[in-house]
């Protein structure tokens, strides 16, 4: 049987270009029908990784990141965001399920079973509505659902303040899935 996800990100659209967050990190993304997230993916037609040029220096990068998984990839690395430093050094992020990769359809239904999962949950943004829910894991337990409209995830990656930024690279790593990029705010030192 095949399912298909019905995605509305009117939430997202309608944050009028600024997503605020509950995180005091702000998104911007646009507004009205302009094209919101950077598709990457394994499929021929499409590409599987893009690079961004990035200047300045920042204490750490936050995504607003989204896609689709399937049961057999749970723990597989399903993407990477490398960040590149001037000096050829980078910082990276795997995309793993279920610490760091969440399905744009659903929230996870973690057990003690087979979802376990002791890391730190991540923000989710409902795009239907563009509400942040800070999920604690001892009330969410056992509680996955699907999210009507679809979520995406904010993950942070830690930088090191005192380099100069090069690039940020997102990279779709495992086939049939799909990375979606929304939207990245750099966290820039005071």
């Amino acid at each position: 049987m095949d399912i298909t996800a019905k995605i509305d990100d009117a939430g997202l659209r309608g944050a009028g270009g600024m997503l605020q967050t509950p995180l005091g990190v702000p998104f911007r993304t646009p507004a009205g029908a302009e094209p919101n997230c950077l598709f990457l993916s394994q499929w021929r037609q499409d590409q599987a990784q893009a690079e961004i040029p990035l200047t300045g220096r920042a204490e750490g990068v936050y995504l607003l990141i989204t896609g689709n998984t399937f049961p057999q990839a749970t723990r597989m690395e399903h993407g990477r965001i490398s960040v590149a430093y001037t000096d050829g050094a980078q910082a990276q992020l795997s995309l793993k399920s279920p610490e760091t990769w969440w399905p744009i359809e659903q929230d996870y239904l973690l057990d003690d079973y087979l979802f376990i999962d002791q890391a730190p949950l991540p923000p989710r943004v409902d795009l239907r509505t563009g509400r942040t829910r800070l999920l604690d894991l001892a009330s969410f337990k056992g509680r996955g659902r699907d999210v009507p409209g679809g979520a995406a995830t904010i993950l942070y990656l830690p930088l090191d303040a005192r380099k100069d930024l090069a690039s940020l690279k997102v990279e779709a790593s495992l086939y049939g899935i799909v990375v979606a990029l929304l939207a990245v705010t750099l966290a820039r030192p005071a």
